[in-house]
């Protein structure tokens, strides 16, 4: 498993870039118990974990990154499960939302990283970032 990191949150492109090479969750050492259990949970079960405020600075950060146009189509399944991956959601959880086994999430999950060119969640995430997707 991948470490927290503690500390403020998210502050530039180079810890941006952590999420990529497979940190899990960046936790703010005034995040509440609820929340540090729940980001921990997260992690566990094979998500990732933002707090609203490493969002929030991602999001900024990535609203002044160009946005890429998108080559190609996703189906709306597709759409739904970028949504929850990068909302932190499992594949066993989103299964669990879809009526779906977490075979099933993974292989559609295997697809998306094939049309975005890519080798985890993390990376697919920000890719669909950059190009509006979520």
């Amino acid at each position: 498993m991948n470490p927290f990191l503690s500390g403020f949150g998210i502050a530039n492109p180079e810890q941006l870039k952590m999420y990529t090479r497979g940190v899990k969750s960046f936790i703010g050492k005034d995040v509440g118990l609820d929340e540090l259990f729940k980001a921990i949970r997260t992690v566990y079960s094979g998500g990732i974990y933002v707090t609203d405020q490493a969002g929030e600075i991602v999001r900024k950060y990535l609203s002044k990154i160009q946005i890429k146009p998108c080559h190609f189509t996703l189906t709306d399944i597709e759409h739904l499960l970028l949504s929850l991956l990068s909302k932190g959601h499992s594949s066993t959880e989103i299964g669990s939302r879809l009526c779906k086994s977490p075979r099933t999430v993974e292989k559609h999950r295997e697809e998306l990283y094939k049309k975005f060119n890519v080798e985890n969640k993390e990376q697919l995430i920000l890719e669909a970032a950059k190009l509006s997707l979520i």
